[in-house]
């Protein structure tokens, strides 16, 4: 395509503005030329075969054949004219291509036979001397030696890339199972580095295919130059066969092999300078890009035992690293962590289906206020029970939506379950005052999110202060100034909001000030060292002061024994939440409790 698209070019700039430059299908062109004689096209036509060749398109070397036909020639149709030009090509073709052949002035009766019928008249012919003998020799040699470039070009480019000239997937697949080989004959470990840039897709959508593709060819080349420089403590495959050692397996990937590798701390300090390098932006076409990438390690004879098995435990472990967003920005890969990835794919995809599937369930765990000892409230909480996978923990499937951005989809129907079951309780004449919804980071993105709710809660004739937020520290602090403006909107209709586990994240004061709170939850990390740990008590009893003096109610979770209760009460938490009081259950048990 890209040698098409530089023969298009020249076409162009050997022509005027008045002429027509047609692809004709395949590899050919048609290209007319009006107010022009014979003379005048086929020396245009000469311009054009010389540029082509002296010009390389797309790094190769391009020969081409031309026919010329004009109307001075009698052409009454069109078509008739075409097909003289056309038959002049297949002239130049057959008597050794790279040539400029004019109908008329050739024997129109060569031009007219077909392929075989001009072979053998041209054998025939030269069969009475040694000199024409000598010269067909001579042009079956060129073709020959053509025929060879042909082939070694097209087997360059089946190993590297057109657009950045990096080795492509299958001569770094073919790398590593040669080095493979001399794993096994020397014990020695063979290291293969998996590196996603995160960056590239967004580029592609954005800035266009030629910004991403330079993008990627200087990400390549700065990968290179942290791979040659001298290292003493590992020896890198910096020159194989003249090959460079960084390789493009795909848009976005790149792939580095490293050998004769004595420890792993070796592989750690390489892959860390490795993502240091993208720490400074790119230049690319005059902008600067930031790039996030991501790498995964593989190790043979650990990891892999093939080519494709080491690859593919790289790829998994980089996949890893860029969905839980790690500080070091790379993983190792091991057995557990290739079970891990299947099985985050096989939740990823069982997900699709579990709403439909009427997989997920809400479950209710009572909040007991402190002072009557009362149910008031409860806390909704997700439950999976997937007819594929059996059942699947909050902790394992909840990340998973959100880094395959189904938590929107999911989240919309939690807020609908909630609204209607406390509807439905109302309707019974049950006392509840609240529930309480956990809210992630992502949803918080939804600009649309407070309407949404809003709209809910207008269906179900419900007031605003009887659906509580609750929000972790870290989607707190990882909150985009968008996510703020949803939390005021919130607020303003007013809905309840609470930090969630209070005191295991960033434990920052400054989302004090600038979100909107009702309340926050101490985390069970600390209600659990109560009368165990002089410390955590006094954490305890600080947090609900500081909270109390910012007219925040408190709710404790985690209390599982009487003495922790009775530590809180006397503390002044409004709220106690733990097994002690209720376990989470059904929405039917936890009509029953109200009740009682």
């Amino acid at each position: 395509d890209q040698v098409i698209k530089g023969i298009a070019d020249i076409l162009k700039i050997c022509t005027r503005d008045s002429d027509l430059v047609a692809r004709y299908g395949g590899e050919e062109f048609c290209v007319i030329l009006p107010d022009l004689d014979l003379e005048q096209a086929t020396k245009i036509a000469e311009r054009i075969r010389c540029l082509i060749e002296e010009k390389p398109c797309a790094g190769v070397k391009v020969t081409a054949s031309l026919g010329v036909s004009s109307i001075e020639q009698n052409a009454n149709k069109p078509e008739e004219l075409i097909n003289q030009a056309d038959k002049a090509l297949y002239a130049a073709k057959n008597s050794g291509r790279n040539r400029v052949i004019c109908w008329g002035k050739e024997d129109s009766d060569s031009l007219t036979t077909t392929a075989d019928t001009a072979s053998k008249a041209d054998l025939s012919g030269l069969e009475d001397s040694a000199e024409n003998r000598a010269q067909l020799q001579q042009r079956v040699q060129e073709l020959e030696g053509l025929l060879a470039k042909r082939a070694i070009e097209f087997e360059h480019f089946e190993m590297y890339d057109i657009k950045t000239g990096l080795p492509t997937r299958s001569l770094f697949e073919d790398r590593i199972a040669q080095e493979i080989v001399r794993g096994r004959r020397k014990d020695s470990q063979v290291v293969v580095l998996a590196i996603n840039i995160d960056t590239a897709e967004q580029v592609y959508k954005t800035l266009g295919a030629n910004t991403a593709a330079l993008l990627m060819k200087t990400c390549g080349h700065r990968l290179n130059d942290v791979l040659r420089e001298k290292v003493d403590t590992l020896a890198i495959i910096e020159d194989y066969k003249g090959m460079s050692s960084v390789s493009l397996v795909n848009q976005s990937e790149f792939g580095v092999l490293l050998v004769e590798v004595k420890h792993i701390d070796d592989i750690t300090w390489i892959t860390k300078r490795l993502i240091d390098s993208f720490k400074k932006p790119f230049k690319v076409k005059e902008r600067e890009i930031y790039v996030s990438a991501y790498i995964g390690v593989s190790i043979f004879p650990h990891d892999g035992q093939t080519a494709e098995d080491l690859y593919i435990s790289a790829a998994n472990a980089s996949s890893y690293a860029q969905k839980n967003q790690g500080k070091e920005g790379y993983f190792f890969s091991s057995t557990d962590l290739n079970e891990k990835a299947i099985r985050q794919m096989q939740i990823e995809n069982a997900l699709h289906s579990a709403i439909q599937n009427d997989e997920l369930e809400l479950h209710y765990q009572p909040q007991v206020e402190s002072i009557t000892g009362q149910i008031s409230r409860f806390e909704a909480l997700l439950r999976w029970q997937s007819t594929e996978l059996g059942s699947i923990p909050p902790g394992d499937f909840i990340p998973i939506a959100e880094q395959s951005g189904q938590i929107d989809r999911i989240g919309d129907w939690v807020f609908h379950q909630a609204c209607q079951q406390l509807r439905d309780w109302l309707d019974r004449g049950l006392e509840v005052t609240t529930i309480a919804v956990n809210l992630s980071g992502r949803q918080l993105q939804q600009p649309n999110l407070a309407k949404k709710i809003e709209s809910l809660l207008d269906k179900f004739k419900l007031e605003t202060s009887m659906l509580e937020i609750e929000l972790t520290e870290s989607s707190l602090v990882n909150s985009h100034d968008s996510s703020f403006s949803v939390l005021q909107q919130m607020e303003k209709m007013g809905l309840r909001i609470t930090i969630d586990d209070y005191g295991t994240g960033y434990s920052s004061l400054s989302y004090f000030k600038n979100i909107p709170l009702s309340g926050l939850k101490i985390d069970r990390s600390f209600t659990a060292e109560i009368g165990k740990d002089k410390m955590s008590e006094k954490l305890i009893a600080s947090i609900v002061s500081m909270a109390h003096g910012l007219d925040l109610e408190v709710v404790a979770e985690g209390i599982e024994e009487k003495h922790q209760a009775d530590y809180l009460i006397a503390l002044g938490c409004e709220y106690l939440q733990g097994y002690y009081l209720g376990r989470p259950v059904r929405q039917d048990e936890a009509t029953k409790m109200l009740q009682k």
